[in-house]
C-alpha cells in the first residue's frame, strides 16, 4: 500500500476555505484537542453518577472506560441529534494469559498460554497453563484435546446467558460484574454484555443507547505476533518512540471473540489493544481529532444508510491511524481539514478494492475478512466512491452542521443589540465578537445547504 504522504501534493489545495468554516464550527461546540482533554474527564465522571458501572467495583476487576466516552469524543454525538453507546473493558486482573517463551509469570493467577490462530494473526486460543488453573474452572468452559493432551479455556466462560447459574471463579467474577447492572436489562451481544437502560432510567441528557461492558483478560507482555509495530519505520515520527516504548510495556488483552474463518470459534479469543489506541486517539492533535470525528459523522449519517455496518468505527479509526503515521505533519492542519478527510477515504477505497485492511498493531490481520461478499463489494465501493465525491456537501447536510447555520442565524440578526448591551465590558465583547467569528466561517458553507437566504 503507498503511503497516504505519497498522493499528498494532488490533494494539498482542495476546499481550505470550507476546511476552515468546518473546523471552526467543530471547534465552536468543543470539538478540539483542548476542550476535548477536558471532557476525557468531565463526561466519564458524569456517565458514572447514573450507569453505575463503576458504583460497586469488584476486588480482582478493574474497569475503564473505553471507546467514544473514553476517547473523549462524545462532543460530536450530543451536538448531532443522536445517541451512542458506552462502552466499558472489565480487566480479570487475577488472569494472565502469556506465550510459551516467557519465563517469569505471575504465580498467583490463573494461567494460560497463547497458541496463535493458524488462520488469523489476530486471534490466539487460551491453554490451560497448570492443574491449579484447571481445577479453578468449571468443567463446561475447558475443552479437552485427547490427542495433544491439552486443555482450552473456551470463549464460553464469558459470552454466556445472564439466565445461567455457573459456579466457578471466572463466573463469580462475572457475577460481579453482573451486580452492577441493577438498573438495567441487558443481553449478551459477541465479546460484550450489552445494557439497555429501561424506559424510566434512560439517560436522555447524555445521548447514549446502551451500555457495553467487554470482558477481558491480560497479557503483561507485548505479543510477538505484534512486534513489527513496534520495530517498524516511520518516516513522520507518530507515534514516537517515548509512546511506543511505555505502551510496549503494558501489553494487550484478549477478548472473546471467535474468529469468522476458524471452524471451531468457541475456543477463540482476540488480542485487543483498546488501551493503546485510546492513548493514541489522546495523542491526536485538533485536526487528527476533528477528521476522524467527521470520518465517524460520514459513517453514521451516510454509509450506515447505505452499507449498513460493512465499515465499522474501528476500521475508520484503523484508517486514520495508518494515515497519521504516513504522512507529513503539514497535512494535519485546519485549513487542510477536508483534504485529511479525503485522504482518509482514498485510503479506505484502496483497502475496499484490495479487499485488504490491515490491523494497525498486526498487520497480518485484515479487518475486511467476510465483512461483506463477491456481489456486495461493487455497492461498497460505490457508497465509498460517492462520499468521497460528495464529501463537504454530505457533511454540511447533517443536524450538526443544520444546527451551526441555524447559530449562525440567530447570531447575526442579534450581534447588533449584544455589543449595545456588552460594550461596557470589553472582556465580554472581545468573547461574544470572537465567537460571532468563528460563526461566520460557517456562512461559507451554506452554497452546500439546502437553508437558503441566510
Amino acid at each position: 500500500m503507498a503511503a497516504p504522504g505519497d498522493k499528498y501534493p494532488e490533494h494539498e489545495e482542495t476546499h481550505q476555505e470550507e476546511s476552515l468554516a468546518i473546523s471552526a464550527t467543530l471547534d465552536a461546540i468543543g470539538f478540539n484537542a483542548e476542550i476535548i482533554k477536558l471532557t476525557r474527564t468531565s463526561i466519564p465522571q458524569s456517565i458514572e453518577i447514573f450507569s453505575i458501572i463503576k458504583g460497586v467495583e469488584t476486588v480482582g476487576i478493574e474497569t475503564r472506560l473505553i471507546g467514544s466516552a473514553g476517547e473523549g469524543l462524545l462532543t460530536l454525538t450530543l451536538n448531532s441529534g443522536t445517541t451512542s453507546d458506552i462502552d466499558y473493558i472489565k480487566i480479570l486482573l487475577d488472569y494472565e494469559v502469556h506465550e510459551d517463551n516467557d519465563t517469569c509469570v505471575e504465580q498467583d493467577h490463573f494461567q494460560f498460554w497463547i497458541e496463535s490462530c493458524e488462520t488469523n494473526a489476530g486471534y490466539v486460543k487460551l491453554r490451560i497453563a497448570n492443574d491449579k488453573t484447571l481445577r479453578q474452572l468449571e468443567s463446561s468452559f475447558v475443552e479437552y484435546d485427547a490427542e495433544r493432551n491439552i486443555h482450552y479455556l473456551t470463549n464460553a466462560a464469558v459470552i454466556m446467558s445472564s439466565e445461567q447459574n455457573i459456579t466457578s471463579d471466572m463466573q463469580c467474577a462475572v457475577d460481579k460484574m453482573r451486580d452492577t447492572f441493577i438498573m438495567m436489562d441487558h443481553i449478551v451481544c459477541g465479546p460484550s454484555c450489552s445494557s439497555v437502560y429501561r424506559e424510566n432510567f434512560k439517560p436522555d441528557t447524555f445521548g447514549i443507547d446502551k451500555i457495553d461492558v467487554v470482558i477481558s483478560i491480560p497479557s503483561p507482555k507485548w505479543p510477538s505476533v505484534a512486534e513489527e509495530w513496534i520495530k517498524r519505520k516511520r518516516n513522520y515520527g507518530w507515534p514516537s518512540r517515548d509512546f511506543i516504548s511505555e505502551h510496549e510495556k503494558q501489553g494487550c488483552y484478549v477478548v472473546p471473540v471467535g474468529c469468522k474463518e476458524c471452524d471451531r470459534t468457541h475456543l477463540d479469543w482476540r488480542l485487543s489493544f483498546v488501551l493503546v489506541e485510546q492513548a493514541l486517539v489522546w495523542d491526536f492533535n485538533s485536526t487528527q481529532l476533528q477528521c476522524f470525528g467527521l470520518l465517524k459523522h460520514l459513517k453514521k449519517f451516510v454509509f450506515e444508510k447505505e452499507i449498513g455496518d460493512i465499515i465499522s468505527s474501528y476500521i475508520l479509526k484503523t484508517i486514520v491511524f495508518w494515515v497519521i503515521e504516513e504522512s507529513p505533519p503539514k497535512l494535519w492542519v485546519p485549513h487542510r481539514l477536508l483534504t485529511a478527510v479525503q485522504v482518509c477515504l482514498d485510503r479506505l477505497i484502496e483497502c475496499v478494492q484490495d479487499n485488504c485492511c490491515p490491523n494497525y498493531f498486526v498487520r497480518a490481520c485484515n479487518l475486511l475478512t467476510n465483512r461483506y461478499s463477491t456481489t456486495e463489494k461493487p455497492i461498497v465501493l460505490r457508497a465509498c466512491y460517492f462520499v468521497r465525491k460528495d464529501t463537504v456537501r454530505l457533511l454540511t447536510q447533517t443536524q450538526l452542521f443544520n444546527n451551526a447555520l441555524e447559530c449562525y442565524r440567530f447570531h447575526r440578526s442579534t450581534i447588533e443589540s449584544a455589543m449595545n448591551i456588552l460594550i461596557t465590558n470589553s472582556g465580554r465583547l472581545f468573547l461574544c465578537i470572537t465567537e460571532v467569528m468563528k460563526l461566520n466561517h460557517v456562512v461559507i458553507l451554506q452554497k452546500y445547504h439546502p437553508v437558503k437566504n441566510l
